[in-house]
């Protein structure tokens, strides 16, 4: 039997039983072998599924959560009603005196926490970003009625006159409405409505 070095790590490489395992049958080695990675299996397999089980799950609220990394009610606190209530007043003093808030001044909307659950609110100062396929109703679901809600001036910007079509109107009767378009692109701006 040749010593650990190169021919033995030849012999490896070959599965040359004879060098590595002298007097060893081939086929006692080959169930060596089989054993050996199905007990590795199966003893890997058992300590994830034991994990798993006894790994507790945090419960928010009466449901669940599937996967601990996600967020739960805790986590989320400021984009809940009473969290959004408190972002607001303290980016809108004019909010400060009043002692309920209409939902459109919390922020907008982004959804429910659970299925008839607690409203999610986006302050004025968080960012999203939608992934969606197209013609899925980015603008028009998304977009529009946050620019036509916003208390304040509005920043939007779109490679598609769609976007300005449906909302230059409705914001031009709360004040003057700029379009910067520096390719002149054939969107359908307002006589004199240039860059500012």
């Amino acid at each position: 039997m040749p010593g650990f070095g190169g021919r033995f790590l030849a012999a490896l490489a070959t599965a040359d039983t004879a060098t590595t395992w002298p007097g060893v049958p081939a086929g006692w080695l080959a169930a060596a072998l089989t054993l050996t990675a199905a007990v590795t299996a199966a003893a890997v397999t058992g300590v994830v599924l034991l994990v798993r089980r006894l790994r507790p799950r945090r419960q928010r609220g009466g449901w669940a959560l599937a996967d601990p990394s996600l967020a739960d009610a805790r986590d989320l606190a400021t984009l809940t009603p009473t969290g959004a209530t408190a972002r607001a007043r303290a980016l809108r003093p004019s909010l400060a005196p009043l002692s309920r808030l209409a939902a459109a001044d919390r922020g907008w909307p982004i959804g429910d926490l659970t299925p008839g659950g607690t409203p999610l609110y986006g302050s004025d100062e968080d960012v999203a970003v939608a992934v969606m396929a197209p013609r899925a109703g980015k603008t028009t679901a998304l977009a529009v009625p946050v620019i036509l809600d916003a208390p304040g001036a509005v920043v939007a910007t779109a490679n598609k006159a769609d976007l300005w079509a449906t909302t230059a109107a409705l914001r031009a009767e709360r004040g003057r409405v700029w379009v910067f378009d520096p390719s002149g692109s054939p969107t359908p701006h307002p006589p004199g409505g240039g860059t500012p």
